[in-house]
């Protein structure tokens, strides 16, 4: 059924993500890692297995739910402003953050700065096909608001943000519900849509990569197919990653000054 539990499907493509990232390293593979934009911690909670120790930021207190686990630490942090020792981290995660940066390359100079120099950052964002199914998905997904609202069903998808729960932290988000209605909000900190669907570009990010002094050692394709609009359409979802589609970049990275590349126990692309 569409949007039988939004929350759930969300759920369900952030754990396919994380296990499809990290499924092949063995457990405890790291020691140290920080995970950036953790969100409710739904990935913090299944990264703890290829890591002796996380630590789960986020800038958003509203966002961050904590579990007890004796080996994860949770945090208020704002990328930008990494308050944490130069060298101090094995891995560097984040999944659906970077876009979110006023200005990824400062916050990518403070992941150089914290990140061991033998470690790893991976970095998953979403791509053009993300950003295409943002605007060809929009108006199916108010005729379905529409359809749910006059048969009394009610709304599963979480169509009402506040300031405190909204991903562009340092943006406000359109408080004009008619606007809302007839076109879609940009989705990351860009001027429109156009800017943004340019943004998602490989190259943008390598540029901002290279600038920060890493180097990109891998590319992890095969992650899920999945809209802002968690419509559920599993078969449809299925076929299109059977045609090697993917919603997301999965960027694996280390330092320009690493000697020696780590040897990944996954297949990748260069």
């Amino acid at each position: 059924m569409l949007n039988k539990n939004s929350k759930l499907i969300r759920e369900i493509i952030r754990t396919r993500e994380i296990e499809l990232v990290f499924n092949k390293f063995p457990q405890n593979h790291f020691e140290y890692s920080l995970e950036l934009g953790a969100g409710n911690g739904t990935q913090s909670r299944k990264l703890i297995n290829w890591t002796s120790h996380l630590l789960s930021t986020d800038i958003n207190f509203n966002r961050l739910e904590y579990e007890r686990n004796s080996n994860i630490d949770y945090q208020i942090c704002d990328a930008n402003i990494l308050p944490y020792k130069s060298e101090t981290f094995d891995l560097i995660y984040s999944s659906n953050l970077l876009e979110h940066l006023l200005d990824p390359k400062l916050s990518l100079n403070e992941m150089h700065r914290v990140l061991k120099n033998d470690g790893i950052m991976i970095h998953i964002i979403p791509n053009r096909f993300w950003k295409l199914s943002h605007l060809l998905l929009f108006y199916p997904n108010q005729l379905l608001l529409l359809i749910r609202k006059l048969i009394g069903i009610k709304n599963p998808i979480e169509n009402k943000k506040n300031l405190n729960n909204w991903s562009n932290i340092k943006k406000r988000p359109q408080k004009n519900k008619i606007l809302n209605k007839i076109w879609p909000k940009v989705h990351g900190e860009y001027k429109n849509h156009i800017s943004e669907f340019a943004g998602m570009g490989y190259s943008n990010w390598k540029n901002y990569f290279n600038k920060s002094s890493f180097k990109i050692i891998g590319y992890i394709d095969k992650l899920p197919v999945h809209s802002p609009y968690r419509l559920g359409l599993n078969r449809i979802r299925k076929y299109l990653e059977f045609l090697g589609l993917s919603s997301s970049h999965g960027f694996v990275l280390v330092k320009q000054s690493s000697t020696k590349d780590p040897i990944l126990p996954f297949n990748f692309k260069k």
